[in-house]
């Protein structure tokens, strides 16, 4: 009997033992992921803030990375472009990276006109659905959708924000090679944190 309440007691000891190092392991791995978040986060904002540049224009003010420059966009409706030139192909001097605005007069509500668009969109089998779903651009609530394309020399992603504001929508097209898409996708943020709609 005295064995038994010795091993008991043993047990119990050892339980309280590995219980407070299973506590201590726990608090510790938590600070050590706090750290990470911390220190990856204040990485991502050093690169992209370098000097941020200001465009204004036609209706639209946006901060851009120190490298990004302002561009000539030949997509229908485009207010403002502007482009990573790393990415740029020498060939078809088409920027491989970069943000396009866009408007439209709003002809039916946010809803369908998005709608209608990727409706047609995807019955191109070169263009291949994501995902799609509610958004915001700083005060402005919107919708986005995300796809990939084959533009005759690559496949790309997109990323589309569309908001609606004083009867008209604006469209905030974030494009990337599908390759490098995830690599440029804290510009894009920063660019689109930094973007109003005059």
């Amino acid at each position: 009997m005295f064995y038994d309440l010795l091993f008991y007691d043993l047990l119990f000891y050892k339980l309280l033992y590995i219980g407070d190092n299973l506590k201590k392991n726990i608090i510790i791995t938590i600070i050590i992921i706090i750290l990470v978040i911390m220190v990856s986060g204040c990485i991502n904002l050093e690169e992209v803030e370098g000097e941020p540049k200001d465009i204004s224009k036609n209706g639209i003010k946006m901060k851009i990375p120190s490298e990004w420059i302002e561009v000539r966009s030949d997509a229908n409706d485009s207010l403002l472009a502007v482009a990573n030139p790393n990415y740029g192909d020498s060939l078809s001097h088409i920027n491989q990276v970069s943000v396009v605005v866009q408007k439209e007069k709003l002809s039916s509500s946010l809803n369908s006109m998005f709608r209608s668009n990727y409706d047609t969109i995807f019955s191109d089998s070169s263009y291949n659905e994501i995902s799609e779903g509610n958004t915001s651009i700083g005060s402005l609530n919107g919708l986005e959708c995300i796809y990939t394309f084959d533009d005759g020399l690559q496949i790309k992603q997109q990323r589309a924000f569309w908001v609606e504001k004083a009867n008209n929508v604006y469209v905030i097209l974030c494009t990337a090679p599908v390759n490098e898409f995830d690599n440029q996708q804290k510009y894009f943020d920063f660019i689109l944190q930094n973007t109003k709609l005059l």
